[in-house]
């Protein structure tokens, strides 16, 4: 498959001008022919609307730009058989002295409620860089934020929500002042198991052998995350819970049978995530019907 040319590097000469170097195509659809650079300070139009320029080279230099603009680039390279994929987008401020867009950003680690983010040096950092800005927003309390760290390459960032989208994008700068940020990049926190068991659990004997079974999921605030199975443990009363026969079903309701006549039962429930088990609930004990007998302990 035709493929895009790489390691786009924009180094801004002065407020109005900038050098654009790239690799050629790792695998081209025949012999490159020329380049076309395409830039733009609204990055949400059509490429087709961009300002462009042919360059037979693998570098070119664009000028009579807005300083402190913020500018995409895109290269597109041409064979005989006609134009490739467009590059990945870059953004670069029009602005000597500002440092280019890190590169390389994304998340390491991720955890329940801390993201482990790493990114690469820009390869153009003007002056000294003297810190980076991260900024992120979630898709639960839709809020933005934003965090000035340390000049590192490699940051936790904590107190995050379970289960939960965020974006992140990365700007760094220098004593002249911010460059242009990463594209945003998408990372899910993960679940926790529950944090409260099942609800409304109520246990009702029906026959001799037969227990009917229900409750409500755990409430919402305290899901942490999609309910993804509950378990149904039951043990006759007087053995240890650790001979219980236990069910793992979708649904909040359940009939045990083929149980003993006239015998107590303890039974209790729990809900799990993806990650695992929650805490179980109470547990309730239920004794089954003697022959034409009803009676129900909780």
């Amino acid at each position: 498959m035709e493929s895009a040319p790489r390691n786009i590097e924009v180094k801004p000469l002065s407020s109005s001008t900038m050098l654009i170097t790239w690799e050629p195509p790792e695998t081209p659809n025949g012999q490159v022919t020329g380049y076309k650079v395409y830039y733009t300070t609204n990055p949400n139009q059509p490429e087709a609307s961009w300002d462009s320029q042919m360059e037979t080279n693998d570098m070119t230099t664009i000028s009579e730009l807005t300083p402190h603009a913020i500018y995409t680039i895109r290269v597109q390279a041409f064979t005989s058989m006609g134009a490739g994929p467009l590059s990945n987008p870059v953004q670069v401020k029009a602005q000597q002295g500002v440092p280019s867009q890190p590169s390389n950003f994304r998340a390491t680690d991720v955890g329940e409620t801390a993201v482990t983010l790493q990114w690469s040096r820009p390869t153009h950092s003007g002056e000294n860089i003297v810190h980076y800005e991260l900024y992120w927003n979630d898709t639960y309390a839709n809020e933005q934020h934003h965090q000035r760290i340390p000049n590192t390459e490699t940051y936790t960032l904590s107190s995050l929500y379970p289960d939960t989208l965020y974006y992140f994008w990365l700007s760094a700068r220098s004593q002249r002042g911010e460059g242009a940020t990463t594209p945003p990049i998408p990372v899910r926190t993960k679940q926790y198991v529950p944090g409260a068991p099942p609800r409304n659990v109520t246990v009702e004997a029906t026959s001799p052998t037969t227990i009917n079974v229900s409750w409500l999921p755990p409430p919402v605030e305290r899901s942490n995350g999609a309910i993804v199975y509950y378990k149904v443990f039951f043990v006759e009363v007087g053995r240890s819970d650790s001979e219980a026969t236990v069910t793992t079903l979708n649904s909040t309701s359940i009939v045990l049978d083929e149980l003993k006549r006239w015998t107590e039962y303890k039974i209790w429930v729990l809900a799990g995530t993806s990650v695992g088990d929650g805490p179980r609930s109470y547990p309730y004990t239920v004794r089954t019907h003697e022959d034409g007998m009803y009676c129900t302990i909780c």
